[in-house]
């Protein structure tokens, strides 16, 4: 009972993975606006604006700030969480990445 308690307590005050605001995508080595290598052999022509293309999102929700890749945003506690799973009321936080071991 005691390792259960504390792993409640652990999982109440460990920050879910909450993205924080002003985040930016890490650069790429050697990004540069004309290479595409990373697309070699996919036809691109369709698409006009190259940020769509990288993959970088944005959260409507949280004042467009970046989300990374499997973040999504929590209504409930009003951030973006990477990893996010559920908010669980028994715990009274977000469930993400840096807490679902508890």
């Amino acid at each position: 009972s005691i390792l259960a308690l504390s792993n409640l307590i652990m999982a109440q005050h460990t920050n879910p993975g909450a993205i924080p605001l002003g985040a930016r995508p890490l650069p790429l080595e050697g990004d540069n606006d004309d290479d595409l290598s990373l697309l070699d052999g996919i036809d691109v022509s369709h698409v006009t604006d190259k940020s769509r293309m990288r993959g970088v999102r944005r959260c409507r929700k949280c004042k467009n700030n970046y989300k990374p890749p499997r973040a999504h945003h929590d209504s409930v506690t009003g951030r973006c969480i990477s990893k996010f799973d559920h908010f669980c009321p028994w715990v009274g936080n977000a469930v993400g990445a840096l807490n679902h071991k508890f």
